[in-house]
């Protein structure tokens, strides 16, 4: 069963201290018997509820790392199941469900599998540490077409934007979520990696450390800065390199109680019968629309947007490479 160490810190961007305003970012960490939770939250400056939609979302998506059917479902359920769960957090509030915008960053560990899940909504980042405490962008920010602007959780294109990684820890110690008020971390991998050592080991100065790199950080933005990080134990790291290949029994029982196909590696069978599954869903969307080359004026005749909304809607989809424009048409990749 594996261990974790976690740490995490959030702290108020120059800018709104200047204007006396609160810290719009949360980070939340979880653990029990079964899973550990990190979860990061980034709340719209533009939008009134800014911290309130942080603080709900980092909630809800601990609320949807509970669940046990997030370990044996495909991964276009689980987008889903995700969306449900933080738009039931939103909905119970009494502030408007527009003004709740925020992104999203998380990873949950199984702890019997050794299994993860990291998923990202917006302009938080992820990154895995591996065994040699070297780090590499796992999830990296989705941003439209101007720095300033990305998805929310709430909005209508977080499904398609939602990006997710699935795999298991034989292969890495951790993981670091950051907001993109600390963006500078992906330049600084001496950071992370020393991050990284303190979380594993956990020693009195740990949050000495993480508290001065906070510090560093802020010098080099006007925004809120979060950062979460999520290692495997000391003692049992090492142990876990020599002995990754073996699988105790507790695992073994658990290994059968929790598969997910997305996670183990897929057959061409399965591939076939999911692809055909969400072509006959897609036949009445914009990605089944666009299965043929489209101007955009065809995409705005045909009602999927409106001409106030159509680069915001198109935005992520041609930032991620889902959608390619070639001679004036769109094209669903």
């Amino acid at each position: 069963m594996l261990k974790l160490n976690m740490m995490a810190d959030s702290r108020t961007g120059k800018r709104h201290i200047e204007t006396l305003m609160e810290n719009q970012d949360r980070v939340l960490m979880y653990e029990d018997d079964t899973i550990a939770v990190l979860t990061a939250a980034d709340g719209c400056s533009a939008c009134e509820c800014a911290a309130e939609a942080a603080e709900l979302t980092v909630n809800g998506a601990v609320e949807f790392a509970k669940l046990d059917s997030i370990w044996h479902i495909k991964l276009k359920n689980m987008k889903q199941i995700l969306l449900d769960t933080l738009d039931r957090m939103y909905l119970a509030s009494d502030s408007p469900y527009d003004d709740l915008c925020a992104t999203l960053a998380m990873v949950v560990i199984h702890k019997p599998t050794h299994k993860y899940i990291a998923i990202t909504i917006g302009d938080c980042s992820a990154f895995a540490i591996d065994r040699d405490l070297r780090s590499t962008m796992l999830l990296s920010p989705m941003n439209l077409l101007a720095k300033n602007q990305t998805v929310f959780a709430n909005s209508y294109t977080a499904k398609n934007a939602m990006k997710i990684k699935t795999g298991r820890m034989e292969h890495a110690r951790g993981f670091v979520l950051y907001t993109d008020g600390a963006n500078a971390l992906a330049d600084e991998p001496e950071i992370l990696r020393h991050l990284a050592m303190k979380t594993i080991q956990m020693e009195e100065d740990s949050k000495e450390i993480l508290n001065s790199y906070m510090e560093h950080l802020l010098q080099q933005t006007h925004d809120d800065v979060t950062v979460g990080i999520m290692m495997i134990r000391g003692a049992e790291s090492t142990a876990q390199q020599t002995t990754a290949p073996k699988v105790i029994e507790e695992e073994k029982q658990a290994e059968e109680e929790y598969e997910n196909p997305e996670i183990e590696e897929e057959t061409e069978e399965d591939t076939d019968e999911e692809t055909e599954e969400e072509e006959m869903e897609d036949d009445d969307t914009l990605r089944g629309f666009l299965r043929q080359p489209r101007t955009p004026e065809e995409v705005l005749e045909a009602g999927y947007c409106t001409g106030e909304n159509f680069l915001l809607m198109l935005a992520p989809y041609l930032q991620a490479g889902v959608v390619t424009v070639e001679n004036g048409r769109l094209m669903w990749n």
